[in-house]
């Protein structure tokens, strides 16, 4: 009898310090170790240069080291595979910009669904632009329109696929039935390049990211909920739309690109201290003088968002409805043309 009372008790011992060390793990020494910020695309581009610039900032209120591991492709889909394939514990956050994310799962055969990686932190939006050259006799997307339906198949506009410029471009083209081509290009420079060398008539871009295009372009509309300073003169997609065609977009500010960091859904789930953690190191890391500072030397100022994620779960969740319904038979239609 006293063997079993024994060995009742060394079971119970160890229980329960399994429970502890449980418990430690999941709440108060996080981080423990180095964090991992998985980035869907290239080194040196804009997203990664932005992670970069945040990176000390972030490491500071952690206290621990962030290593930067670029994982680009498809989009950012093998960033979010590899994101999705790794342990869900808070270690490793990938960086994937948004509506992108979304066109993966809606157009490609991916290991992750809709919700499976959720946003922690929305760090910078860039809105759509539509862009034509200085010279050309369009000053508004009701001069577009007009001119297209007036001579069906002339004219060529530049997007980079799968993202918010494409589903520009395919809307507006379906909406107001217009025949003209999209171009595909790998980047929002290429596409600017291919504008300026009169390889197309108009470009659906990045507003903030073709900044540096004013002296040569002009906007004929941005797509976003209130006018550019950047664009000085260029009204909304929206309120033009309205005004002129009794048309609403399906978004206010439809396609705007936004960089975001996320975590699998679990790790909110299973470890809430952490996720708490990881909110509060990224709200007072962008909140530091110096941080801001350097993202306005870089020219990053005016794409300065940072808000935690969980309030924009919401609106991701509605475009990745809008995308399914209006834009993805679009695309297919255009493939199979």
């Amino acid at each position: 009898m006293k063997n079993f009372f024994f060995t009742l008790f060394i079971i119970v011992l160890i229980a329960t310090g399994c429970s502890n060390s449980d418990n430690e793990d999941s709440s108060d020494d996080f981080p423990n170790k180095p964090i991992t910020v998985i980035v869907g695309y290239s080194a040196g581009g804009g997203s990664d240069t932005v992670v970069r610039l945040l990176k000390p900032y972030l490491e500071e209120e952690l206290g621990t080291s962030i290593t930067v591991e670029n994982v680009p492709g498809a989009g950012g889909m093998i960033g979010a595979t590899t994101l999705d394939r790794e342990e869900a514990d808070g270690y490793t956050l990938g960086n994937i910009n948004q509506p992108a994310l979304n066109f993966t799962i809606a157009l490609e055969d991916t290991n992750y669904d809709q919700g499976d990686l959720i946003p922690l932190w929305a760090e910078v939006k860039d809105p759509n632009i539509w862009l034509t050259k200085k010279e050309s006799s369009w000053d508004t997307i009701k001069d577009f329109i007009e001119d297209a339906k007036e001579n069906p198949g002339e004219y060529k506009v530049g997007v980079v696929p799968s993202g918010g410029q494409q589903a520009n471009a395919l809307w507006l083209k379906d909406k107001f039935d217009l025949d003209f081509r999209t171009v595909n290009f790998d980047g929002g420079s290429d596409a600017g390049a291919a504008l300026l060398g009169d390889q197309v008539d108009a470009i659906v871009g990045d507003a903030v990211s073709r900044s540096g295009m004013t002296d040569e372009t002009k906007g004929l509309a941005i797509v976003d909920s209130e006018e550019s300073p950047i664009w000085e003169g260029t009204e909304t997609l929206d309120k033009q739309l309205e005004e002129e065609f009794d048309v609403s977009l399906p978004q206010e500010e439809f396609g705007a690109r936004y960089g975001v960091y996320f975590i699998p859904k679990e790790v909110k789930e299973e470890y809430p201290e952490r996720y708490d953690t990881l909110v509060e190191a990224f709200k007072n890391a962008t909140e530091n003088s110096d941080y801001i500072k350097d993202m306005e030397e870089a020219g990053n100022e005016d794409l300065i968002l940072n808000e935690e994620g969980k309030e924009y779960e919401d609106m991701f969740d509605e475009d990745f409805e809008v995308l399914e319904e209006k834009i993805v038979p679009l695309i297919e239609e255009e493939q199979s043309d």
